[in-house]
């Protein structure tokens, strides 16, 4: 008996279980990770990409376009007539998106962008209201009122209410003091 054959045989079968051993590292360190990842942070990987989606947010009509950024609490996607959507990610019902997108929004984001982390949906609705830009702005039951952000707190913000169109210095007919928890929605009008 020669124990080339045999030795040979028994180099193929370790190289094939060490091979199946590393496949199963590699699959459950990614389940690991995929774990471990937020909605925040599928949103930020699927707006690297521009990808196309469906927000079901609560109290609104679901939100379709390009996801173009993320926030720690918030969404932006751009429709098809370019209008900006602010959506708070508190208030998101379900994502739908092409089956060809759902790797895209668990792979890793390609660098990490502490700045953006840091600007919180009440940083971008107080940019807003500093713009003095017109705002429509839909609660969590559905309501919708149009007017300009006068201020912003930790949790709450102030809306001059005044129909669109119309300056806020022509017509502020109420303001009213809305919680960032009951916000869905938020769309800058340049035209209000």
């Amino acid at each position: 008996m020669t124990w080339d054959p045999f030795l040979s045989e028994l180099e193929l079968q370790f190289a094939a279980q060490a091979q199946a051993e590393r496949r199963l590292a590699a699959t459950e360190t990614e389940r690991v990770r995929i774990a471990g990842l937020a909605l925040t942070d599928r949103l930020s990987a699927l707006a690297e990409v521009r990808a196309a989606v469906a927000l079901w947010v609560a109290g609104a009509a679901p939100v379709r376009g390009r996801l173009v950024l993320a926030g720690p609490d918030w969404a932006a996607i751009e429709d098809e007539s370019s209008a900006l959507s602010l959506v708070a990610v508190g208030a998101i019902v379900r994502i739908d998106l092409p089956a060809v997108t759902i790797a895209d929004s668990v792979r890793e984001i390609s660098a990490p962008r502490p700045l953006r982390a840091r600007m919180g949906l009440a940083w971008m609705l107080r940019e807003l209201g500093r713009r003095r830009v017109g705002v429509r702005v839909w609660d969590v039951d559905g309501n919708i009122v149009t007017g300009t952000i006068d201020r912003v707190g930790t949790d709450h913000l102030d809306l001059a209410v005044h129909d669109a169109g119309q300056s806020r210095r022509e017509a502020v007919g109420d303001i009213r003091v809305v919680p960032l928890v009951r916000l869905a929605r938020v769309v800058g009008d340049l035209d209000l």
